[in-house]
């Protein structure tokens, strides 16, 4: 990656402290608790997929777990043979945990007017997917506005929405939480940030020194910072993490073992004074396809002949898995959203065409089929060069 990303891994702007009594990841493997050490591995997809998404994009990422479990729990609902056991076999998170955070989400089901379901679903919407896409894609995106109070104001456009989409399971979240340590305003002053390429810019920097969660591993710090708590349940934090080395290849290495490894040293951390200093930020990520990265986690199935018999009798196929997501983190807080929106259109009558891409280096050969001869030409393609006029 070009440019620091700041989803997962939120740079703090201090370096290492040699004399740092953090927590270590190793000083707490034996004594974290069981029902922790499984409870995580309900992040085991989130970080497959964060992986996935960070290693094929440059810049900052945002990417939002908890939207797409819930959309793929929709999916479940209607989905039927195999694609309804790769759904319940998924690793991922429990989406009843009671938080101490006042998360809000949303779950719509948009259907083509005229599109017969088997049974009720809960908040089903028709929309003029046929005779008016227009009308369609405003209606769902006014949808996505309200539930996160305009933060995203749309997710679908004429390209993603047309005549033959028959339905769009949507999940909205929003979210505002202040810090139980707010950072004071008036210390927040231009500092230097060292972008991953080494060159560097100047951006708005919050410190603070309060009582956190600190601990640190072989190649990584990192630090909780607790938000209010609003409501009985898990306390909520964003763990802000520091790799010793370039952040593309810490992220590469985030397996469940070591994100679980960071969990549980923070979780097992006696609060102590730290001294915090970061930006502050404020993104919006534009419309991300999430279904490359799914496939590439081995959910191919779901896009390609899955049956969706237990939504509707009509053929269906899931096109795309479409999110956008909202953050904003300053002195007093974190503000983030997120929607995502399951793509299902009328499955095409007829055998479906083989497809093959040649987007990547290939062998090519001159020849004919049926005599022993030898090829007239043989040669690969490593970088395509544009023809020249002779």
């Amino acid at each position: 990656m070009k440019n620091v990303s700041f989803a997962l891994s939120l740079a703090l702007l201090a370096p290492f402290a040699a004399s740092a009594e953090g927590v270590s990841a190793a000083d707490v493997k034996a004594a974290a608790p069981c029902e922790e050490r499984a409870a995580v591995r309900g992040d085991a997809l989130a970080l497959d997929l964060f992986r996935e998404l960070v290693a094929e994009r440059s810049g900052n990422m945002i990417f939002s777990p908890r939207s797409l479990e819930a959309v793929l729990g929709l999916l479940e609902q209607g989905a039927q043979g195999e694609a309804l056991e790769l759904l319940k076999g998924l690793p991922g998170g429990d989406l009843k945990v009671a938080s101490a955070m006042k998360v809000q989400s949303a779950d719509a089901l948009f259907v083509a007017e005229d599109l017969k379901l088997r049974r009720a679903f809960d908040d089903v919407r028709p929309v003029p997917f046929a005779t008016n896409p227009a009308e369609a894609v405003s209606l769902i995106n006014a949808w996505c506005a309200e539930q996160t109070r305009q933060l995203i104001p749309s997710l679908v456009d004429a390209s993603s929405v047309t005549k033959s989409t028959r339905m769009v399971a949507a999940n909205a979240i929003y979210l505002e939480e202040r810090w139980l340590h707010p950072f004071p305003a008036e210390q927040t002053a231009p500092l230097v940030f060292t972008l991953s390429d080494g060159s560097s810019v100047r951006v708005p920097m919050m410190n603070t020194t309060a009582s956190f969660a600190y601990a640190q591993g072989d190649d990584w710090a990192a630090v909780a910072l607790p938000y209010r708590e609003q409501q009985p349940g898990e306390p909520g934090c964003m763990v802000a993490v520091l790799p010793r080395g370039p952040l593309a290849d810490f992220v590469a290495g985030l397996s469940p073992d070591k994100w679980e490894g960071i969990r549980a040293a923070l979780a097992a951390a006696p609060l102590r004074e730290v001294s915090v200093v970061m930006p502050t930020f404020e993104l919006c990520t534009p419309v991300q396809s999430l279904r490359a990265a799914m496939e590439r986690r081995g959910m191919s199935l779901l896009f390609d002949g899955a049956d969706w018999s237990g939504f509707t009798a009509e053929p269906l196929v899931l096109s795309d898995v479409l999110q956008r997501c909202y953050v904003k983190v300053d002195e007093q807080g974190t503000k983030a959203a997120a929607v995502t929106g399951a793509m299902m259109n009328r499955m095409s009558i007829g055998p479906r065409p083989q497809t093959i891409w040649f987007n990547r280096p290939f062998m090519w050969v001159i020849t004919d089929l049926t005599s022993p001869a030898a090829p007239y030409f043989m040669g690969v393609v490593e970088r395509p060069e544009a023809p020249q006029k002779r």
